[in-house]
């Protein structure tokens, strides 16, 4: 909150930057994504530190050394903590470079190119062990275009309603209104004469375009996490707009102000209705915590789970309780992946009780739970 505070600041008055802040803390993916895949949020921290470097080197036409080297320090951060933020370090780096190459700084085009050089050095050295050890065949189903021509608009359709849910708001009406304020709002930008808006208006389309080029080159339906850097981008555009209308005056602060009240409400509600609906992680969990007793009970030693989201959660419960617990699952990319063997004796199985993929069990069982369209079996013979 306090990075994104001050990159706010870098380009906007406080008021506009408090109001924009406030759209910020109010997006769904940030309550979501707070005990949820966690690692978002700290990929979310290395892009703000990213951006406000960019910023710097770009707008505010730095040459520092330690701009550079933060930069580097930030990418590589990104790109440890999860591989998707490549995402959004390539629109950063686009945006970077046609800047530069426009103003003409040959010194900072250099800079960032070595910082690049770095940066893929230092990546691909921490990576070593994983593409060592990686099964890459079990990527190919993941390289898959996953709709086909005649879906296209289908495709697109679901995968942007489903960004805006996440990165504007999660209740329809106002992430449509929201949508056409930011949309509006940027062409007002872009016609107005302060250069630093203009070149933020320019910056948010491009990330937006290239998610564009992501999804028609490599036909995937992609959901928001790995996107997750477009709360940012929404939110530095909302405060560029927003402080259009300040510097204007065409709106009174106070409309502003609770305009921006209504949009935090409306992550709150969100995030309240969550916590009390049987969602689908929320049921997950559930679940998962049912079996620890079943784990600590019954000696359980090997798990096969036909959703692959209980790894995680059993090897949770396995540490917790300091037990031994061997984890196979569905999911091709995991390195415990196993396609099921109905003649292994496994000690419990976690299966899908609606269109369950597994072959006919030849098992004495006993089904422990059954809810949340999942069945969990302990073996007995």
């Amino acid at each position: 909150m306090l990075m994104m505070y001050a990159l706010l600041k870098k380009i906007c008055s406080t008021q506009s930057a408090l109001i924009g802040l406030s759209f910020f803390i109010s997006l769904y993916p940030l309550f979501i994504y707070s005990f949820l895949a966690r690692g978002y949020l700290l990929l979310l921290f290395f892009y703000i530190l990213s951006l406000y470097t960019i910023l710097q080197i770009c707008i505010l036409k730095s040459n520092r050394k330690r701009h550079f080297y933060l930069f580097t320090f930030a990418a590589v951060g990104g790109l440890y903590t999860i591989p998707s933020f490549l995402y959004a370090l390539s629109g950063l780096l686009l945006f970077a470079a046609a800047g530069l190459i426009v103003q003409k700084r040959t010194t900072a085009l250099i800079g960032l190119f070595k910082s690049c050089i770095i940066i893929a050095l230092i990546t691909v050295t921490l990576y070593l062990p994983v593409f060592i050890s990686a099964k890459w065949e079990l990527l190919k189903p993941y390289l898959n275009p996953v709709y086909e021509k005649g879906t296209t608009a289908v495709a697109f359709t679901s995968s942007y309603s489903i960004l805006a849910k996440a990165f504007l708001s999660p209740f329809n009406p106002l992430a449509i209104l929201t949508g056409a304020f930011l949309v509006l709002g940027s062409f007002a930008v872009f016609m107005s004469k302060h250069k630093t808006n203009r070149m933020i208006v320019w910056f948010a389309w491009l990330q937006l375009i290239l998610s564009f080029l992501v999804f028609f080159v490599f036909k995937q339906q992609f959901p928001p996490k790995p996107w997750m850097h477009f709360a940012v981008v929404s939110a530095l555009l909302f405060t560029a707009v927003v402080q259009l209308l300040v510097k204007q005056k065409t709106l009174p602060s106070f409309i502003l102000i609770i305009v921006s009240l209504l949009i935090v409400s409306s992550g709150t509600i969100a995030a309240y209705n969550y916590k009390n609906s049987n969602s689908v992680a929320t049921g997950y969990n559930s679940v998962s915590k049912l079996c620890e007793r079943f784990l600590i009970n019954n000696n359980v030693t090997e798990v096969y789970t036909e959703n692959s989201y209980f790894k995680t959660m059993i090897d949770y419960y396995a540490i917790k309780n300091k037990l031994q617990v061997k984890i196979y699952n569905s999911r091709p990319t995991s390195q415990l992946y196993a396609a099921f063997d109905s003649g292994k004796k496994y000690d419990m199985i976690i299966a899908n009780a609606q269109q369950s993929k597994l072959a006919p069990l030849h098992y004495l069982y006993d089904t422990v739970i059954k809810q949340h369209n999942t069945i969990v079996l302990l073996i007995r013979k």
